[in-house]
């Protein structure tokens, strides 16, 4: 706001969002580099993360506040990783701040540690660190959209664009189990599974190689495959913002898992990840 007030042109506000977006390949780096202890591949995989394709739609059409969640998220994530707790907790809280979707995205990294605290012996002690992200996402959601949306003439983010599933939030979640072939028709789409492959084929869909990161791209899957509105599973827009920090942090982690079974495996993922992100970027 302080910068607006200077610089009070729409350039301002596309400039700082361009900045922001380029400024979230740092905290990558360094969480690829503490995670993987491979320079060359975490500078590769912050290379990757500049050329993603996704990245530069949500940055050219237009500026949106949700496209900060993008850095601020994957910082929060690498200070809790390398034991900074205090300095996460203001990164999560900032990106919990960019749009009410975002605050799901931070309590989906509350589920994450979690589902890593359940299923893998070494992440046990993020057990209370997943409970208490993921409650507070919680009660900040409800208070937003309870109070803080209204209060400013707001509401809950475009429920009409999901009016296949039902007429109200209510009713959508009462057809999950009334009309389940609703969900199965609106979720297997051609055009919905064209979309998913080209989310995940810049990174070889190493997501899958670590689970439990899956955990991370439910809200933004949720978000844009249970609708019917094409631009949000066309990744031309800024609908896939709160999936990509999930889709680089499940890179890094799905890296690490093969590493423990390939350890020999770093040149031929650097040139592979290189040529994928290339390629994608590309097409």
């Amino acid at each position: 706001v302080p910068g607006f007030a200077l610089f009070q042109t729409p350039y301002y506000l596309l400039i700082i969002q361009t900045i922001a977006l380029a400024l979230g390949a740092v905290p990558i780096y360094y969480l690829a580099r503490s995670m993987l202890h491979k320079r060359a591949l975490a500078l590769v995989i912050a290379g990757g993360y500049l050329f993603y394709a996704p990245l530069h739609w949500i940055n050219w059409y237009d500026f949106h506040s949700v496209a900060f969640v993008i850095p601020v998220l994957l910082a929060g994530i690498y200070f809790i990783e390398t034991g900074r707790w205090k300095t996460g907790a203001v990164f999560l809280a900032l990106a919990a701040a960019t749009q009410e979707n975002s605050i799901i995205a931070v309590g989906a990294v509350g589920g994450w540690y979690i589902a890593r605290s359940l299923f893998i012996k070494a992440d046990k002690q993020f057990l209370r660190t997943g409970i208490i992200i993921s409650g507070l996402s919680l009660v900040y959601f409800i208070i937003v959209v309870s109070t803080i949306m209204p209060a400013f003439g707001g509401g809950l983010v475009r429920i009409d664009r999901y009016a296949q599933l039902g007429g109200s939030f209510g009713e959508i979640i009462k057809n999950i189990f009334q009309k389940p072939q609703v969900y199965v028709e609106t979720i297997f789409m051609w055009s919905k599974a064209v979309y998913v492959f080209w989310l995940l084929l810049p990174i070889g869909f190493l997501v899958f190689v670590s689970p439990m990161s899956l955990v991370l791209l439910i809200p933004g899957l949720a978000q844009n495959i249970l609708t019917n509105f094409a631009s949000q599973f066309s990744s031309n827009y800024q609908y896939d913002a709160i999936l990509v920090p999930g889709i680089f942090v499940g890179l890094i982690f799905g890296i690490k898992s093969l590493l423990r079974f390939w350890p020999s495996g770093e040149r031929i993922m650097i040139w592979c990840l290189g040529v994928l992100f290339l390629l994608a970027f590309i097409a």
